[in-house]
């Protein structure tokens, strides 16, 4: 039951920390995207 116990949180924490990897790979991704969509924006404006 112990054992059974600690393979869920275990198994919870990955799972968090998986999230919170794919959250931060979304954001770096997305943050440049959008600034590099900006540059291009700003650029063809000149």
């Amino acid at each position: 039951m112990k054992s059974a116990r600690f393979r869920w949180v275990n198994l919870a924490r990955t799972c968090t920390l998986s999230i919170d990897l794919a959250n931060h790979i979304c954001y770096f991704y997305f943050g440049y995207h959008n600034s590099v969509s900006d540059m291009f924006h700003s650029s063809s404006h000149i």
